[in-house]
Order: structure tokens, then C-alpha cells, then sequence
């Protein structure tokens, strides 16, 4: 069985965090991943900046990290996956900028986030019909929410 956690950090706690928990369920299902332990931490811009500045040098707010752990417990039964961290000031002006909803922007940081714990990057870049040129990690991470697109987060 899988686990997450969810913590809000300088942000208020989203009264929907019970439906980002639930779609957090679906996806590591979706990624065939079982026994894992996710954290999930939503933050705001000046958390997730000093994070940046510190694990990446960066001095800039972004919208989602990952810190993949990847170590498996006894009999192989448990794995600590590792932790994503969203900025929901990022991930509201994302969706603003890209004419979409606030939740779906955060459910495609949450599967992006999830598919580098699984260790996915952006630098494979395949040709994919359906999607054009993208990464396979960005094209995975497409098909993944066109698949989920009708769970609700909120």
C-alpha cells in the first residue's frame, strides 16, 4: 500500500487536500508503484525560492521540486520515494499564464513531480505523434493527465 503525506508550509491547508491525496493514490497506482512513501509539501514562493537558491543555486521562486530518495526497505516491500514541493502562488500564476484551471495545473506538477521521484527527466527527447517533440518524461507525464483529466482535485 502506498503512502503520502501532504503538509501545507507558510500556506494556509487547501480544504481539498483529501482530493489531492486521492489523485496523489491514483497516479503512483498509474505508475505501477506499490509500498512507496511520498511526502508532498505546498509552500509558498519564498519557501520554495530559498529551496531552490539552496539544493540548485538558483535565486528565483519555481513551481515544483523534487528531492527523489529512492531507498527500499526490508524484503523490498517499502520504498521511500522522496519529497515534491509546489508553490501554490507559482502554480496559480502557471494556470493563469497557460488559460487553464489552478487544478489542473497543480494535478500536472504533481504528476510531473511523481514521474522524477520515479527518475524521469526532462532531457530524452523522442518524437511522439500525439504530442509532438517532447521529452518522454513530458509526453508520459500528457497521457497521464488526459487520462485523469476527470478526477477532481477541489
Amino acid at each position: 500500500m502506498n503512502q503520502v503525506e501532504i503538509r501545507a508550509i507558510n500556506v494556509e491547508t487547501p480544504q481539498w487536500i483529501a482530493g489531492l491525496w486521492d489523485f496523489c493514490i491514483k497516479i503512483l497506482s498509474e505508475l505501477d508503484k506499490h509500498g512507496w512513501e511520498v511526502s508532498v509539501i505546498l509552500c509558498n514562493d519564498e519557501f520554495i525560492r530559498d529551496l531552490n537558491n539552496r539544493y540548485r543555486n538558483m535565486d528565483n521562486p519555481t513551481d515544483v521540486l523534487t528531492f527523489p530518495q529512492l531507498q527500499i526497505g526490508a524484503a523490498d516491500s517499502h520504498v521511500i520515494g522522496g519529497d515534491i514541493i509546489i508553490s501554490l502562488g507559482r502554480s496559480a500564476e502557471n494556470a493563469h499564464a497557460f488559460h487553464q484551471t489552478h487544478e489542473k495545473e497543480l494535478k500536472r506538477l504533481v504528476v510531473h513531480g511523481m514521474l522524477h521521484l520515479c527518475g524521469m527527466n526532462h532531457d530524452d527527447t523522442v518524437s511522439n505523434e500525439s504530442v509532438g517533440d517532447l521529452s518522454e518524461m513530458l509526453a508520459h507525464q500528457e497521457r497521464i493527465l488526459q487520462k485523469h483529466s476527470e478526477e477532481p482535485l477541489f
